[in-house]
Parts: structure tokens; sequence; C-alpha cells
């Protein structure tokens, strides 16, 4: 599935009128300590965002001087102390979290309101709330496009958990790991990961969102089919793709070039 990519364009969606606001379910996080902050940010959002974010909280405390440049700034989109994501809700009024994004200062570039879908530029020292907003299903960093990734002539489990953990976030690198040791120790019985209580599963698949930025949707989809994905939804206008992934493929897509996030799909919360 590795092949050169394009420039990155993205299709602005039409933006809906806000004026309903009410607090984020997750406002209290910010009295915790930052460490706790950090290590939510990781936990809901994946590694990537959890490193900018402990940056920040460093850049922060050294005095704030100079220009904020996050390590992963040659990979994701960054514009001063803001980072780009996509963050998919699923449930609440779609209007009024989009209301409440902005009201916390996030540059909203995208809207998908049928797919739960909001793309922009969140503050760095908002992600914590963000991340534990009830509504907030998934969070992931906006990758800027690749030439291509090079499949490593040689490979290992580690290896493998790395790059899902990368680029799917440590959740869905969890799920890996579980599967690998689940192999290893014989594949007795049934597939039972530690998540399964907040992320969709059906047997050795996961449930997951994949956007691709670049290269033929279609021909992005049968590959997906051809990995033995069951799709479930897709958008060929914001190159979103959802379904049921077996969890042995999660490296493979990780590692595609054209994937620009890779996130699971929980299960709605109660708040």
């Amino acid at each position: 599935m590795n092949r050169p990519r394009p420039t990155r364009t993205l299709t602005i969606g039409s933006l809906e009128t806000l004026d309903e606001r009410i607090v984020p379910s997750g406002t209290g996080i910010t009295a915790l300590p930052v460490a706790t902050q950090e290590a939510f940010v990781t936990t809901r959002a994946g590694q990537a965002l959890g490193s900018i974010y402990t940056q920040y909280v460093n850049y922060e405390a050294a005095g704030a001087s100079g220009s904020f440049t996050p390590t992963q700034a040659n990979q994701i989109y960054t514009s001063g102390t803001a980072v780009g994501v996509d963050i998919r809700f699923s449930g609440g009024d779609f209007n009024t979290l989009v209301g409440q994004l902005k009201g916390i200062g996030m540059q909203v570039t995208a809207t998908a309101p049928q797919y739960g879908l909001v793309e922009g530029y969140l503050p760095d020292s908002q992600l914590p709330v963000v991340a534990s907003n009830g509504y907030a299903t998934t969070i992931s960093p906006v990758y800027k496009p690749v030439a291509n990734v090079v499949t490593p002539t040689t490979s290992s489990n580690s290896t493998d958990e790395a790059l899902v953990t990368n680029r799917g976030g440590q959740n869905l690198g969890t799920i890996y790991t579980e599967y690998v040791n689940y192999e290893l120790a014989g594949a007795q019985g049934n597939f039972t990961s530690s998540l399964s209580n907040r992320i969709f599963m059906d047997g050795m698949s996961v449930g997951v969102d994949i956007r691709f930025d670049g290269g033929d949707f279609n021909t992005m989809i049968a590959q997906l089919e051809g990995l033995g994905m069951q799709v479930t939804a897709t958008s060929a206008q914001y190159s979103l793709v959802e379904g049921f992934l077996p969890i042995s493929q999660l490296p493979v897509v990780a590692n595609d070039g054209y994937v620009s996030s890779l996130s699971p799909i929980y299960k709605p919360s109660l708040n």
C-alpha cells in the first residue's frame, strides 16, 4: 500500500452557525497534576499528541521564551502553540461541540457533521480538556504528507508494536501487543483485549477510523478489504473509512504512506 503521496489538500467544509455554549465535561481535568494530564492525553489521543503536550508544558515551565517547535513538527501540522487535530464526536449536539472547541481557542478548518468530525488547530494547552470530554471518541494528529514510507526489510514484533503505537495511539498499540502475546501463547481460546469494554471489537478485529491524505480513494478501500477489513462506512469527501480491521494488519495500515490518521472507535460514554 506504500506509494508516493501528493501535496496535502483539504476540502474546507461549510461551518455551522454556532450560538449554543455548554461547559465541556472535561473542564475539571485542568485541576489535576500536570503528570496526570500528560498521561491522560497520551492514553486518549496517542503517543504523538501526548509528547507534544509534554513538550508544551516544559516550554511553559521554562518561561515560554522563543518560538515553540515540538520535535514532531516535521511530521505533524502545527501552528505556534497549536496542533492540527481531527476530533470525532459520538454524541451531544454537534454544533454545540464545535462551538465549545472554538470557545477554547480552536481554529476550525473543516467539519463533517454527518460523521461527527471536526478538523483544525487546537491550542496545545487544551489537549487535556478535549481528551477528557465524554463525547470525544477519537483525537488524532493531522500528519503532513510523506513521499513514501519504506517497509523495513527486517521486522520484529517490537518494531511493529512501536509503529502501531506511534501512528495509531497507545490503545491500538496495546491491543496489538495483546494480540501478539495471544498468538505467541498458541492462540488458545477466544481473544479478549483489556480494552474491549471501551473500544468496539469483533473477534480478532478492532473498530477503526482510517483517514487517507492522497491516492485513489476507491483503490484504498479495495486494499483494506483485501487485508480482511470489514468496511462499515466511507466518506469520499473526507477520505474516511470506518470498519473492523484484523488486528494482525494494524502494522500494515500504520505503515502506509497515504494514511494520515488511524484511530480506534470508542464505545459511547455516558458523560
